[in-house]
């Protein structure tokens, strides 16, 4: 067999690609520079040396913070401890070159506030076992990220091998490709429970997909179902609704009789899956009770939240492909163009092949997303005004519409003129390679020539990351390598033959 024929290169090569661009974006972006990762670090030692939940202790102050904000922050905001050399500066700000902004070295043994305080606990625990390998702030939120960024890639490569091995060649993948956009590897390398939670409703989604669309499945599918789920469940406070959303749109896809067909096939796996999904669901819930602050649902709120989402659908887009920083370094204008362009074609192309059911439920599913946006941003401008919808908050359920989308089309591939797939797979490859290179020098060019991002005095100018910039512009053009690869294997593939009957291709037309 030619080595471009290999079912697994094509997954192993994307798995490759995502881990050398998340390893560069651990290394180039400066310490504490992700949503909230200061706070999330603080929390991630404050779990590593036995303190879960912590102290209740309001702020007095912080930068670029009004009063319904700090009020709303100090709700959530408790002390743990952090030991010496391995503190955070003041007002959300972690040690640059082992000095705070002020030029006062971290603080000595102490317990210091977080705002995430009230965040779900579960998914730190990897990250919080990696700082205490390290001795200081730097070595610290460096092996959190690398944690965090192992465990995120780790689940999208069970989705690239859900999804890929043995499925059609390249073109099972390209809803994958499309839906790990710049802005979801970047926060894979974010010290943060966000990285574990986008990774989790991907590799949810194909599992589902996999569940939904093979007669039988493979025998390691459920193992990697229930991982995912649990992943998902347990990551934040919303884990629990993205499960149910994707449930819903994969019953959805298979109709009710069809899906008690296929779990009856399935009852011992599925039976434990139920089980420990509900109990991990009720440890979410559990936690969001006893701990999480519950702000009013009002009016105002609504119409806030409903403004902010329907006046930022342009900002919404943007943060989907690409902002890094503290929501403050976007990608420039042509980078958005190409992936909005491929996210577009790939939604419509799905959409003309499908059948009756499948166009339907790939529309219930823009409309959920569209849904979830509006609930979160709601609940968000409940807690105060002033804070910001954020993409990344439905990015686990909104990966769901790309995978989807990509299966429609492996599934009706031969009503695609194959001259068509053979320039189209390996150029939405190519766009992907380019875009999360991309990604990465904007972002290095930022803290390169002048740093001032969140709150312009963090740190001084001319950001330099460990081992300086060249192995890791080296690591970013491996990255590119191993997408390249992967396009070379589409345009070296023969057109593969029309797939067999599956639940899928079987419903109506």
């Amino acid at each position: 067999m030619a080595w471009w024929r290999r079912p697994a290169l094509a997954p192993l090569l994307l798995v490759i690609a995502y881990m050398v661009f998340g390893i560069a974006w651990v290394f180039t972006n400066p310490p504490g520079f992700a949503p909230d990762e200061p706070e999330h670090y603080v929390k991630a030692i404050g779990i590593a040396h036995g303190e879960v939940r912590g102290d209740p202790a309001p702020y007095t102050q912080l930068p670029i913070v009004n009063s319904q904000m700090l009020q709303w922050l100090n709700l959530s905001t408790r002390l743990v401890r952090v030991p010496a050399g391995m503190g955070a500066c003041l007002y959300f700000r972690l040690p640059i070159d082992g000095r705070c902004p002020e030029g006062r070295p971290p603080p000595t043994p102490a317990r210091q506030p977080t705002y995430v305080a009230s965040y779900p606990p579960f998914m730190y625990v990897g990250a919080a076992a990696a700082t205490r390998l390290g001795n200081t702030t730097t070595t610290a939120l460096l092996l959190g990220r690398l944690a965090t960024l192992l465990q995120s890639v780790a689940l999208v490569g069970a989705a690239a091998a859900l999804l890929g091995a043995g499925r059609g060649g390249v073109l099972s993948l390209v809803g994958l490709v499309a839906s790990v956009t710049p802005t979801s590897v970047f926060i894979f390398s974010e010290l943060s429970a966000s990285g574990l939670e986008i990774a989790g409703g991907i590799c949810f989604a194909a599992a589902l997909i996999r569940l939904t669309g093979d007669d039988p499945p493979p025998r390691w599918l459920w193992p990697l179902l229930l991982l995912s789920a649990v992943v998902l469940a347990l990551s934040r406070t919303f884990g629990p609704v993205w499960v149910g959303f994707d449930v819903c749109w994969a019953v959805g896809l298979l109709g009710l009789r069809a899906t008690r067909l296929r779990l009856r096939a399935h009852r011992g796996w599925a039976s434990a899956t139920g089980a420990i999904l509900v109990v991990a669901i009720a440890a979410n819930v559990a936690w969001q009770m006893a701990v999480a602050p519950h702000p009013p649902l009002t009016l105002a709120a609504l119409r806030s939240g409903a403004g902010s989402v329907f006046g930022g659908v342009a900002t919404l887009g943007r943060q989907l492909i690409g902002v890094f920083g503290w929501i403050d370094v976007p990608l420039p204008w042509p980078a958005y163009l190409p992936w909005a362009l491929m996210l577009a074609l790939l939604l419509l192309g799905a959409f003309l092949v499908a059948g009756r059911r499948q166009r339907w439920v790939l529309l219930g599913v823009c409309a959920g997303i569209g849904v979830l946006t509006l609930g979160v941003a709601v609940v968000i401008a409940a807690a105060a005004p002033g804070f910001q919808m954020q993409t990344r908050y439905v990015l686990p359920a909104a990966v769901a519409l790309p995978l989807l989308a990509g299966e429609l089309l492996r599934l009706h591939r031969a009503a695609i003129d194959g001259r068509l797939l053979a320039v189209a797979v390996p150029a939405a490859v190519l766009v992907a390679a380019a875009v999360q290179a991309w990604g990465l020098e904007v972002n290095a060019q930022y803290y390169r020539h002048n740093v001032n991002g969140y709150v312009s005095y963090i740190t001084p100018p001319g950001w330099r990351p460990p081992l300086g910039w060249y192995p890791w512009i080296a690591l970013s053009g491996l990255g590119c390598a191993a997408l390249a690869a992967v396009a070379f294997i589409t345009t070296r593939q023969a057109t593969p033959s029309p797939p067999g009957p599956t639940a899928m291709s079987q419903m109506p037309a």
